[in-house]
């Protein structure tokens, strides 16, 4: 079946370049188009789109407010902003309402696979009403501003460390997992660090984004919620990423594929607050029936019972729309169960699996068993001994 979007834009000559660009995908993509927010509103309640793509400066109605109206109404369709570099200011308070944003002038490959992601990643959750209600921004929150922030900086032509540092240092969440983690036995420091900006030149950018993302996800969280403990969540997604990306260290793997890993690690479980979120009695009466073992086969199928799908896909569905890397949301996405990912296995996934199970284990948290048939193929059942030592050590004190 042909996937279905609507691309907005007052420029005809702007949707003339689409429509070119585009038409290599007709036989996967049809293709609509409209040149006013009424207009793409109107063709919205016609007939169902699986996509909106627009361009955030209009006249009367503009992008955000259009976003914000498709949001309420059609809260199934993902939205996509395009917008030049005078407009980035905007981005902050279009945060809520856009799942992606994309810069003019658009670059077609890029458009390709940002769709095509999201479309894919769709397919992971079977039920129809589960993906309405993901994309309903009372259960899918938006893409954290400190971690926009950090993205926009580092990617900016000059940058330092230390700027880094100063914004995390603004967010008081995030800066108490940042020392948090900088300071737990996993690094081994001899001192303590207490400033911010130290501890960022320390953990390097990856991991700060990471912490930043994990924060804004889990930033509802403050006590239990649904069933689930804020501190309970945070120690032991902070030792999966640890321990995963130990994993990746032993193997001798560089230093983009440790980051995947550990990125995959810390918001492996963030799908379990998305449901809890939406349905926090009903999913504080799952937790219950699985004896409270949130990472056990027990919680798992009762989700799928309750919601249709699991929270391993929902956090995927969620990170594929936020354009994290690949490795990363194929770790979220099948680390209770890797034998059935699709596609080439990659090692971020290996970890965080294996990483899960063993931090479960140490925590007498969960009874599930490795995948020993996925292990023996990857040749990662060689290595379990030197992964399980890691383990134990990372456990024996909370991050």
């Amino acid at each position: 079946m042909r996937r279905r979007i609507l691309f907005v834009d007052d420029e005809p000559r702007v949707l003339h370049g689409l429509r070119r660009m585009l038409f290599s995908m007709r036989e996967e993509w049809e293709l609509a188009f409209a040149t006013c927010a009424e207009e793409a509103l109107e063709k919205l309640a016609e007939q169902p789109f699986d996509a909106i793509v627009s361009d955030v400066v209009m006249p009367h109605i503009d992008g955000i407010e259009l976003l914000s109206m498709v949001a309420a109404r059609f809260p199934g369709v993902i939205r996509i902003a395009l917008s030049g570099h005078s407009e980035r200011s905007r981005i902050p308070n279009a945060a809520v309402v856009t799942h992606q944003f994309l810069a003019k002038p658009c670059d077609p490959d890029e458009l390709k696979r940002r769709l095509g992601a999201a479309f894919a990643l769709r397919a992971l959750l079977g039920s129809e009403s589960l993906r309405t209600a993901t994309t309903k921004l009372g259960s899918l929150p938006s893409l954290p501003q400190l971690y926009q922030r950090i993205v926009a900086l580092v990617n900016a032509e000059h940058f330092a460390l230390e700027q880094v540092g100063e914004l995390v240092a603004q967010d008081l969440g995030t800066c108490a997992k940042v020392l948090q983690l900088v300071n737990s036995s996993f690094f081994g420091l001899r001192r303590s660090i207490a400033d911010p900006v130290q501890a960022v030149v320390y953990l390097g950018v990856e991991a700060v984004k990471a912490l930043a993302l994990f924060t804004g996800v889990f930033t509802s969280l403050e006590a239990d919620f649904g069933g689930l403990s804020a501190d309970a969540l945070w120690t032991h997604s902070a030792r999966v990423a640890q321990l995963a990306a130990k994993i990746v260290q032993l193997e001798e793997a560089g230093a983009r594929i440790r980051e995947e890993a550990f990125l995959g690690g810390l918001l492996h479980d963030a799908g379990q607050l998305l449901l809890a979120r939406a349905q926090p009695r009903v999913y504080a009466a799952l937790v219950a029936e699985a004896n409270g073992q949130l990472g056990g086969a027990a919680l798992r199928e009762a989700e799928l019972r309750a919601f249709g799908a699991t929270h391993d896909r929902v956090g995927a569905y969620l990170f594929g729309l936020w354009s994290l890397p690949d490795a990363s949301v194929q770790a979220i996405a099948w680390h209770h169960d890797p034998s059935c990912a699709e596609g080439g296995v990659m090692l971020s996934l290996v970890a965080a699996h294996v990483a899960d199970v063993l931090v479960h284990q140490a925590e007498s948290t969960s009874s599930d068993a490795l995948d020993a048939d996925f292990l023996r193929a990857c040749r990662g059942d060689r290595r379990l001994g030197d992964w399980r030592a890691a383990a134990e050590g990372i456990v024996e004190v909370s991050p």
